[in-house]
């Protein structure tokens, strides 16, 4: 039996549980890095432990090591302690054990175990370190990693690891163990937590919520009538905490309303009470924005919400499974024989011939799936909802069972349902006015339609969803896909057609474990614990944090793991934790890396990157610099801005000629530039305005790197457009283009072309940290925190609105607490100490990602704090964030921003992982 998850959708149907990934095992690998970090621990010899008792090492028995040697910090039986446990958990007691001098505490004093339930085992437990080194790494089998996994009882979880029961005093284990995420937030006293994973979704109208593992409850979207159950009635794009509640284990949601299954087989609701849906018989109360109980409900197995009523599944001891159903009833849909709300009496239990096994609610009807598979349904007939004959009743208050096979599972519409039968296939009844039930045209059936595909039958369906005009099913395996009205982009396969007769396409997802709908969207989780939306989302019902419809899928969380972003002309790059580099946007020119031309909304995998340690993207190309020095490059090179010392253009990574020593690369629109080891820089490409920095005038290109004259001892570059920057002693350097002034250094000399060939220095600025780039115009940052721009000031993009071009830096106004700075086209972007990102400059296409699409302003970017990196395309940005996550915002016409729609977006989405 399984519980409703929302008013479209009768049933949670996985594939495959969520399953949480525990890291057992590899002491091979742990014991090497204990064993090995033990030669070097300077504490108690060996002894009769044998070579630390090899505990780490094989995660064996260890020696057993009977010969206390003496000594503070030496200790308690020798280098084997209580005889290297087969986990090296006790391994390290010799070297600063149990047995250790007490100026130790219980950690020994030489050779630590300072805490260490990282390769000191019982060494030090709980000490926090008192005397006793730093996390236990001079012991010898550890625990964990020899040293890095351990935290004695204070502290956070090292970077990589968390705590897996939030217990300080216990060993931490690796983010990867976490599905759902690790909680980044921790203090000098607790670890790191990981979030507990979504298990179930629920969809209404449209508001979505999600029920993690611990119980509670987090919902987005609409909140008229407060059905989001935070103690508001405020809009939200993001996911809230309903309040209270921590003990659901179960969720449903209906129009307006949302219900939880409670552990103690009791039921709360809130939102819209107006019909008595909530069940909480307070007629004067016509809604709630907080859970409030379902009155004299009790051993409640399921629950389901229909539009503005609720049914659930009852089993008191010794007795079958049955119905009962509570709120509107004026087409008969609580199956009571009458057409009267229950409002204030008491629930009403509906009258069926065997155990009931599922429920499912529409607009105006409900349906159950007993024992035996048969289905029965009551209500709303005007549509053929419930029998063999479309309209040939308006509405039954008592039970018809209706003509179908033996079915696993079912799913009601708006006035639609649909039955999953034993074979995997589908049968479909009722409305068929956007084509939702499937059966390849727009006819209204007299009866039940097997769902059809292109090839016939459609087969091995494991769960349904259904919408107003629309139904989704959920194929063994994860894929996802969808048929019926499409105009809002529910069917989500990237198109937005008016309706779609039979499933065609499917959506990007293949690891989908269950679905639900709402009116005109849809959410499912991933195997992952991932929730992903798609289709309208004009209340934020997709919980992406904007109100833009999407076509395709877009996840809650996006991409993961990202350190690094890049944003160019038309697309994006991130670079990620493993060195893999992935690209989304624009591809005529081979800019993805990935060997097409074809551009996408969603991150594909450069091909052949595995080691980058930076990336770079700029007009239609980009590198990385790959570990050891090399540099990679790839996309447009009509201008030799590859490096390859040809002019062809690459859809794939090609070396960079003659550079093996590269630390960091910048990129113009065709030109590109080196930071080397020694500090000199090496530019090559495009070289009409003197962007090479050689000193040469002629204009001419260079496929092959030359080096930049005169400037050594370089920290930092920089390059946008046409021009160049460098940071060499704390001092800003520039070459290149200088219509704009962007050089800044003075007011124009000569008649145009205006341009510098080699390094020109800015003598009015020192101490400078970073400086950035833009199209025409430039801003430093300084060790005070405060930020210089110069050049083109058009649109204020010096943070001003004053001369339109500025020769010379001037500081910008009202900030003096930036940590770094980025510049794109006519805007320019800081990230502050408290870790808020704020924009200024022009507004046109939503660059400022402070929602607005027009005008100039200053403020901050919605919902962006700690970036880890923050990239400024021409017209688009994005942030990798804190969790690893990447967000983008701005001009999207080819996909840039990288949340799997095009069109513009003026506040930050989350990039999303197909």
């Amino acid at each position: 039996m399984s519980s409703s998850a929302g008013w479209r959708v009768a049933s949670t149907i996985t594939v495959a549980g969520v399953a949480a990934v525990v890291a057992a095992g590899c002491m091979d690998l742990r014991g090497y890095r204990a064993r090995d970090e033990s030669r070097n621990a300077g504490g108690a010899p060996a002894g009769n432990g044998g070579d630390f008792g090899m505990a780490g090492w094989s995660g064996g028995e260890g020696g057993s090591g009977s010969g206390a040697t003496s000594g503070a910090g030496t200790s308690g039986s020798a280098s084997g302690g209580e005889g290297g446990s087969a986990t090296g958990g006790h391994a390290g007691v010799a070297s600063g054990g149990m047995g250790g001098d007490p100026t130790g505490g219980e950690g020994g004093e030489a050779t630590g175990g300072a805490g260490g339930r990282a390769s000191g085992g019982d060494a030090g437990v709980g000490v926090g370190g008192a005397n006793g080194g730093e996390a236990g790494h001079a012991a010898a089998g550890g625990h964990e990693t020899g040293g890095d996994g351990g935290h004695g009882g204070e502290g956070p979880c090292p970077e990589g690891s968390f705590d897996d029961d939030a217990d300080p005093s216990t060993a931490c284990v690796p983010w990867s163990s976490c599905t759902a995420g690790v909680e980044q937030a921790g203090t000098p006293t607790a670890d790191r937590v990981c979030r507990p994973d979504v298990v179930e979704i629920a969809a209404g109208a449209n508001h979505t919520c999600a029920r993690r593992s611990d119980g509670t409850v987090s919902c987005w979207g609409a909140n008229w009538a407060g059905r989001l159950g935070n103690d508001d009635d405020t809009d939200s794009a993001q996911p809230v905490n309903v309040v209270g509640l921590n003990d659901a284990m179960a969720i449903t949601a209906g129009a307006y309303h949302t219900c939880a299954l409670l552990t103690n087989g009791r039921a709360d609701c809130w939102g819209i009470n107006e019909r008595s849906q909530l069940g909480n018989r307070v007629v004067t109360d016509w809604s709630s924005p907080t859970p409030v109980p379902v009155r004299d409900l009790e051993n409640v197995t399921a629950i389901e919400a229909g539009a503005f009523h609720t049914c659930a599944v009852v089993e008191a001891s010794g007795e079958d499974p049955s119905a009962v159903c509570w709120g509107y009833n004026a087409h008969g849909e609580l199956g009571n024989a009458t057409v009267t709300d229950s409002a204030s009496d008491s629930l009403v239990s509906v009258e069926l011939t065997g155990p009931v096994d599922q429920l499912a609610a529409g607009w105006g009807h409900t349906c159950a799936l007993l024992a035996d598979g048969a289905v029965w349904c009551w209500g709303d007939n005007g549509e053929g909802q419930l029998t063999d004959a479309a309209n040939d009743a308006p509405s039954s208050p008592t039970p018809i069972q209706v003509n179908v096979p033996p079915a696993t599972a079912i799913v009601a519409g708006g006035a639609h349902t649909c039955a999953i039968l034993a074979d995997s296939t589908v049968r479909c009844w009722g409305d068929n006015g956007g084509c939702q039930l499937g059966g390849g045209n727009w006819e209204q059936p007299p009866g039940p339609v097997t769902v059809v595909d292109i090839v016939g039958d459609l087969q091995g369906v494991a769960g349904l969803s259904a919408g107003s005009y629309h139904t989704c099913a959920l194929l063994e395996g994860g894929a996802v896909t969808c048929w019926g009205a499409g105009p809002y982009g529910q069917l989500g396969d990237g198109t937005f057609p008016s309706s779609r007769c039979i499933p065609t396409t499917p959506t990007p997802l293949t690891s989908a474990t269950s679905l639900t709908a709402g009116e005109y969207f849809n959410c499912a989780l991933l195997a992952d614990g991932a929730v992903t939306c798609w289709g309208s989302n004009d209340y934020g019902e997709l919980g992406n944090g904007t109100f833009a419809s999407y076509f395709s899928p877009v996840e809650v969380a996006g991409l993961e793991g990202a350190t690094m972003v890049a944003a160019a002309w038309q697309f994006s790059c991130a670079l990620e934790e493993t060195g893999s580099v992935s690209c989304w946007g624009q591809n005529e020119d081979g800019q993805l890396g990935n060997g097409s031309r074809t551009r996408t909304s969603h991150p594909v995998a450069v091909s052949a990157i595995s080691s980058a340690t930076e990336i770079a993207a700029s007009g239609g190309h980009a590198c990385a610099v790959l570990r050891g020095g090399t540099l990679a490059c790839w996309g447009e090179n009509a201008n030799g801005q590859l490096g390859d010392g040809s002019y062809t253009v690459r859809d794939t990574p090609v070396p960079v000629q003659s550079l093996d020593a590269a630390v960091k690369v910048a990129l113009g629109f065709n030109h590109a530039c080196a930071l080397l080891d020694d500090g000199s820089i090496s530019c090559w490409g495009d070289n009409g305005a003197g962007q090479l920095g050689s000193n040469t005038t002629d204009g001419q290109p260079s496929p092959t790197p030359v080096t930049v004259a005169t400037i050594t001892d370089v920290s930092m570059i920089a390059a946008n457009a046409y021009h160049s920057c460098a940071i060499a002693g704390g001092s800003v350097y520039c070459w290149g283009s200088d219509e704009y002034e962007q050089l800044g250094d003075g007011p124009h000399e000569g008649e145009s072309p205006f341009f510098q060939a080699e390094p020109v220095a800015l003598s009015s600025l020192s101490s400078v940290t970073s400086v950035a780039v833009g199209y025409s115009h430039t801003c430093a940052l300084g060790s005070d925190g405060r930020i210089w721009c110069w050049g083109n000031n058009s649109y204020g993009q010096l943070g001003f609105d004053d001369e339109e071009l500025v020769p010379s830096p001037v500081a910008v106004p009202g900030i003096d607490d930036a940590v770094a700075v980025a510049a794109g086209a006519n805007y320019t972007c800081a990230e502050r100490a408290d870790g808020r990102i704020t924009c200024w400059g022009s507004r046109e296409y939503g660059r400022l990602g402070d929602g607005a699409r027009s005008g100039s302003a200053v403020g901050p970017v919605v919902g962006i704090t700690n970036p880890r990196s923050l990239a400024t395309g021409n017209l688009h940005a994005c942030a990798a964030l804190e969790d690893g996550r990447v967000a983008c915002w701005g001009y999207n016409d080819h996909g840039e921003v990288g949340s799997g729609v095009f069109g513009l977006r003026a506040d930050p989405e989350p990039v999303v992982w197909p």
